[in-house]
């Protein structure tokens, strides 16, 4: 794997960051602090309910910032 040395932060709700997140030294995959999260890794995993199925509004604007902080500390 060549890397470019971008920093990343991934978002994953639904999506299984070991599946789909961004691959990298400097990369940072968040997911959210509660809720249904990381069940999507073919397609058909949805939870039957479509408000539990959304779990992007429970990831934490803290989370972000602290990702961030992280990869500044790391740059």
């Amino acid at each position: 794997m060549v890397e470019a040395g971008i920093p990343v932060i991934g978002l994953h709700g639904g999506v299984n960051p070991e599946r789909w997140g961004p691959l990298g030294s400097n990369a940072i995959s968040l997911l959210p602090e509660s809720g249904h999260f990381a069940y999507l890794h073919y397609g058909f995993e949805y939870p039957e309910d479509d408000a539990q199925a959304y779990s992007l509004d429970k990831l934490t604007v803290a989370q972000v910032i602290g990702a961030i902080e992280t990869l500044r500390a790391d740059g």
